[in-house]
């Protein structure tokens, strides 16, 4: 069978909720990357309840800063569950009257699977992570990069509310609140800071090339092929001025970081491990795993090539990737 390039417009769809949605979003504001990695890096352990900033820019040799108050952390995975939310939101389906999602709909853009099933684990996660993403209050006030980029908004430029604006509507079902800001992290990348990933949903619809070993279908493949979906739009992007090439699972940071790397930010440990046999283990499986996603998107001309990385004992430390 002939292989499709992603390059080409040639997925048939069935014509689905989910399988009609061909793009997908990540908030990619400063302020959404630093939320990601409150749960991991010990520096933002107390970034809840506290006035934060992020630095956007200068202008006239002063430091434009966005400053944010958010009442609670959200994990990488509630991050995720949000940019699915948002891109259900702006899906060829979304009804403005209706104004609903459900928890399938989130699960299958997740693992980029239409056919994917709802386990009873599966929703009490889903569930605890829109009702967590619900409860917390968040607060914007981007009023200098306003000044900078020239922007008038009527508020001022304090967005705020919920970080979603959202309530049951039965079962598995939830609908967006009619007020004026439903998810003020992707108003303020939207209207303000223009900082939005959009890649193509079959990046996450993945399976083995040529009769090589099938991907397996678990919470930690999904995290990885955000995580490198983030990292190679980053790299194609020429705007972004990105030049880091490198996949690399876990290396020190600074004194105030702590671990930094893949395996840090999306929040797989070796705590299970009780052994360094067993650590070893499951390094070369997560080695492997990365492979076999990087190998499907070169054939998929998503990347146009990449090459393990190794330490001096010979130790899996990641990838480099080509596009």
């Amino acid at each position: 069978m002939e292989e499709v390039s992603i390059k080409e417009n040639a997925a048939k769809e069935s014509g689905g909720r989910t399988e009609r949605i061909e793009w997908l979003y990540m908030n990619n504001t400063k302020i959404a990357n630093q939320i990601r990695k409150s749960g991991q890096i010990q520096k933002y352990e107390d970034l809840d309840q506290t006035l934060n900033k992020v630095n956007v820019g200068r202008q006239g040799g002063e430091t434009v800063n966005v400053w944010y108050v958010i009442s609670q952390k959200l994990s990488v995975f509630d991050c995720m569950v949000a940019d699915m939310i948002y891109s259900i939101s702006m899906g060829p389906d979304w009804d403005l009257i209706e104004r609903t999602f459900t928890l399938k709909q989130i699960l299958r853009l997740l693992y980029g699977n239409p056919e994917q099933v709802l386990t009873p684990a599966r929703k009490r996660e889903l569930e605890e992570s829109v009702e967590r993403l619900c409860s917390t209050q968040l607060d914007i006030n981007c009023s200098e990069e306003l000044a900078q980029r020239n922007i008038r908004r009527s508020d001022g430029g304090w967005i705020r509310g919920a970080f979603l604006a959202a309530v049951p509507a039965g079962r598995c079902r939830y609908r967006m609140l009619e007020v004026e800001c439903c998810m003020p992290l992707y108003e303020y990348a939207g209207e303000v800071n223009r900082q939005f990933i959009s890649f193509d949903a079959r990046c996450l619809n993945l399976k083995s090339r040529n009769g090589g070993e099938k991907l397996p279908n678990t919470r930690e493949v999904m995290m990885i092929k955000h995580y490198l979906i983030r990292r190679i739009e980053l790299m194609r992007n020429s705007k972004n001025n990105f030049k880091a090439n490198e996949i690399v699972y876990m290396r020190r940071g600074t004194s105030d970081t702590g671990m930094a790397g893949m395996l840090p930010e999306i929040g797989i440990d070796f705590s299970d491990c009780s052994s360094d046999a067993a650590r070893r283990h499951k390094r070369q499986r997560i080695h492997r795993i990365v492979g076999q996603i990087l190998e499907i998107y070169r054939s998929m001309e998503y990347i146009s090539g990449y090459e393990p990385k190794t330490d001096k004992k010979g130790m899996e430390t990641g990838y480099r990737m080509m596009v």
